[in-house]
């Protein structure tokens, strides 16, 4: 028998399940109910990620993967992971929220507008990561020169510690490790000593960038494991104010899945969709809040979901395109780069 409700019932759509739910909107509204929640909310501790905060990150992430992934993208997006690191010991008088907006600017300057979300991560030291995953490809060199160029009093402490350890020329440092623990090998740190001295100790290695193509996109939820839903606390040891712990452009603050609303299906799709389902999910009071289902095989669910992801794809990558003027500045920049590793210490 069909599904019946004394609502109106909305499906969303996922990857690999439709989630089905009563319209709410019908219903008349209560008065005062937005002052009764404010009263019983909590104001979250300061510098706390917060279980909220965390869950309305993975919502924006998991809706924009949606789309990326989906079959009916046709765009070849490629997705970049990116991370940028402080390059001496952290600065409390900074202001970190100002420094990363003023890193986005300038990326976006030179190469143009693209989507991105990113996470701020402490390191065991209590220094400072940014994960970025954004959908506009980037030449690693661009990254580091113009998030060197932003950092750059991280920069010159780091300068003056590399000249400081370095004073009277290279040598094998046994307390140099890798992620592993393990002492570098003599060879690495003469190679890295060398490049680090043909730039006067002006180009330290901060950033971090991966490329994925549109057919790896199986490997983006691995990555956003990695780099962005780290379950692991985050030890703010530095107690750096921290406003938050992520942000994202407003098109994907306001991304949404597809929903179709049932006076679009069949009385049989309806059907197919109520006999597949799965689980129900409740809310605190044990009120059924929605039912997931299987996806079902439907001409017109996948009609509507073509429209939609493409409609909403062209929407993301409008602001993407790169400009003459973009291409103009990437090439400047590229070769103010390479000037960079090329330093001597007499010009400084």
């Amino acid at each position: 028998m069909p599904y019946y409700t004394s609502l109106p019932v909305n499906y969303q759509l996922r990857k690999d399940i439709i989630i089905s739910y009563e319209d709410l909107s019908y219903l008349p509204k209560k008065k005062n109910l937005k002052e009764t929640k404010q009263d019983k909310i909590k104001k979250p501790k300061e510098n706390e990620f917060t279980d909220s905060s965390k869950k309305r990150m993975k919502k924006i992430i998991d809706k924009w993967n949606y789309y990326i992934t989906n079959k009916h993208n046709k765009t070849k997006t490629k997705i970049i992971f990116i991370t940028l690191t402080i390059s001496d010991k952290i600065n409390t008088k900074i202001d970190h929220k100002k420094l990363f907006k003023n890193y986005i600017e300038k990326i976006q300057y030179t190469i143009g507008k693209f989507n991105y979300i990113s996470k701020i991560e402490f390191q065991e030291n209590g220094n400072i990561h940014w994960h970025i995953m954004q959908d506009k490809e980037v030449d690693w060199r661009i990254v580091r020169g113009i998030w060197n160029k932003t950092q750059i009093e991280y920069v010159n402490g780091y300068q003056k510690k590399m000249l400081k350890k370095y004073k009277n020329g290279f040598f094998f440092d046994t307390e140099m490790k890798d992620k592993q623990g393990n002492t570098i090998d003599q060879e690495t740190q003469l190679k890295r000593y060398t490049i680090g001295k043909k730039a006067n100790w002006r180009n330290p290695n901060s950033t971090d960038v991966k490329i994925i193509n549109e057919n790896e996109y199986n490997k983006i939820g691995s990555y956003i494991n990695k780099y962005l839903n780290k379950k692991e606390e985050d030890k703010n040891i530095h107690q750096i104010k921290i406003d938050r712990y992520w942000t994202c452009n407003k098109e994907l603050t306001n991304l949404k899945y597809i929903t179709i609303t049932e006076d679009l299906l069949t009385l049989e799709e309806k059907h197919l969709i109520y006999i597949n389902q799965n689980k129900i999910i409740y809310n605190e009071k044990n009120q059924p809040t929605c039912k997931i289902h299987s996806r079902i095989k439907s001409e017109k669910i996948e009609q509507i979901e073509q429209t939609a992801v493409t409609k909403t794809i062209e929407e993301l990558t409008q602001k993407t395109e790169i400009t003459e003027d973009n291409k103009k500045r990437i090439e400047k920049k590229q070769k103010q780069y390479e000037k960079t590793v090329n330093q001597t210490a007499e010009i400084f």
